[in-house]
């Protein structure tokens, strides 16, 4: 079946239920499924259907609630069958001001307009790849480590198949191209498209260890699979994917804060003391009573990993002293990482 045939059925869908609720100015698609790379699966009536989550953003004029973004997503989700929706809006008035980062290049350059106004997109600035900042990997080491932790839907490393084996596979195929975006915004290359920022990499890194690795992820991110996999398989491939993770964003964050990065110590000490970020906590614990709670969600995710790599005593007694800071007081490291999951994305 025709992937862009399908992708038009189910961005109708999407229009359709937002406009029982809210006639905005305007509806975007981004992400994979808004530069047409979005995740497919093949269903038991070998039908094509979307696996990971859309991602959506309201032009509106006027805020809406969170009660009635919840109602959207709810019904979205109610008729196309998916895990996730991302929901967010913006001001009409708020594109022309938008800075330069990966979300915004990607929403200039590789987004859909779906309903309202398709000159919405003109309004926002003509972004240079080159100068994306460095900035964004500090980004997206904080979003993507999350695949490192909460891949695993149960237990860590035991045998998978089926559903579970398609979304840990899927979540590693994700930690690996965050790896490539990083290389490309270290190099000043950063591209909108998946297959391109792969090819860059292929094309010049110098890392021919995981070349193999890039070329699988690339197309699992594509058409996720289901298969059988031992728990020896699954510890395999996390270690390795997690190793080839923790390399570049290792360099890419000593970079960025101008210092080395090169043990979870050093996570600890940008995240809680390094200046810019002592004083952007300490203002959210006042704003908002959240600085503390983002940072420590950082550290633990990243002890997570490194944990589930060694099984160190000390950095799972980490662990446990970081978790109460965020009010989980488990005793197990699979209690623990599950709930730190959970409330990653909650």
């Amino acid at each position: 079946m025709n992937v862009e045939f399908v992708q038009k059925k189910y961005e109708k869908i999407i229009v359709k239920c937002i406009l029982k609720f809210v006639n905005p100015e305007g509806i975007f698609l981004y992400g994979g499924y808004g530069r047409n790379e979005g995740s497919w699966i093949t269903g038991k009536d070998q039908t094509l259907k979307p696996y990971n989550d859309f991602d959506i953003l309201l032009v509106v004029n006027k805020h809406l609630s969170s009660d009635l973004l919840v109602k959207i997503k709810k019904d979205i989700k109610s008729q196309i069958s998916i895990r996730w929706i991302d929901l967010t809006q913006i001001k009409v008035k708020k594109l022309k001001k938008l800075k330069n980062s990966i979300y915004n290049y990607d929403l200039k350059n590789a987004s859909k307009v779906l309903y309202g106004n398709k000159k919405l997109q003109n309004l926002i600035p003509d972004f240079k790849a080159n100068e994306i900042t460095l900035k964004d990997v500090d980004v997206l080491f904080k979003t993507r480590i999350w695949t490192l932790v909460g891949c695993f839907e149960d237990k860590s490393f035991e045998n998978i198949s089926g559903p579970k084996s398609m979304f840990f596979r899927n979540q590693m195929a994700k930690a690996v191209l965050a790896c490539v975006d990083c290389y490309l915004i270290l190099n000043k290359k950063y591209n909108f498209s998946y297959k391109k920022r792969v090819e860059f990499f292929l094309n010049n890194s110098e890392d021919l260890e995981y070349f193999e690795l890039v070329n699988w992820a690339l197309n699992e991110k594509l058409r996720p699979q289901e298969c059988s996999m031992s728990s020896s398989d699954v510890k395999k491939m996390y270690c390795r994917v997690s190793k080839f993770f923790i390399k570049y964003f290792f360099i890419g964050l000593s970079k960025y804060y101008n210092c080395t990065i090169e043990n979870e110590k050093d996570i600890e000490r940008i995240y809680l003391y390094q200046p810019r970020n002592f004083l952007v906590r300490k203002l959210k614990n006042i704003m908002s009573g959240s600085g503390d709670f983002n940072a420590y969600m950082t550290i633990l995710q990243f002890l997570c990993v490194i944990y589930l790599l060694n099984n160190n005593v000390k950095i799972f007694n980490k662990i446990k002293l970081y978790s109460k800071k965020i009010g989980i007081y488990e005793k197990s490291f699979e209690n623990i990482r599950t709930k730190i999951s959970n409330l990653r994305i909650s």
